[in-house]
């Protein structure tokens, strides 16, 4: 799948500054709903999913599970790894029980394959 590596990336130790702001620890029906939606996308995905999507998937992704993007913005000969930091960036601020809310509202809105 386009995006599969990053759907079950363990997320770096950092301090609290740089993961962004939270909302307190996501609930249990959250985190349930997050890891449902995460094995969702892996089925439906295809090469049919418009690239938005895909971008717009991992940028939650990143955020619920790493906080705000970090390091350089790839160059411009770097063009999926540029468009990959720039949905992630696009998150910046958004507390992570947000990030996977709206992850889940996405995941739900792709049709099955």
């Amino acid at each position: 799948a386009f995006f599969s590596c990053c759907l079950y990336v363990q997320p770096t130790k950092q301090s609290a500054a740089a993961r962004g702001p939270t909302v307190g620890a996501p609930s249990a029906e959250l985190a349930a709903r997050f890891q449902a939606a995460q094995e969702d996308v892996v089925r439906k995905l295809t090469d049919a999913t418009p690239e938005d999507v895909k971008f717009q998937l991992y940028g939650l992704y990143m955020q619920a599970t790493a906080g705000n993007v970090k390091g350089e913005r790839p160059n411009f000969w770097a063009r999926h790894e540029r468009s990959k930091w720039d949905a992630w960036a696009s998150n910046r601020g958004l507390p992570h029980t947000s990030a996977m809310e709206q992850y889940c509202h996405l995941a739900a809105s792709i049709p099955a394959s």
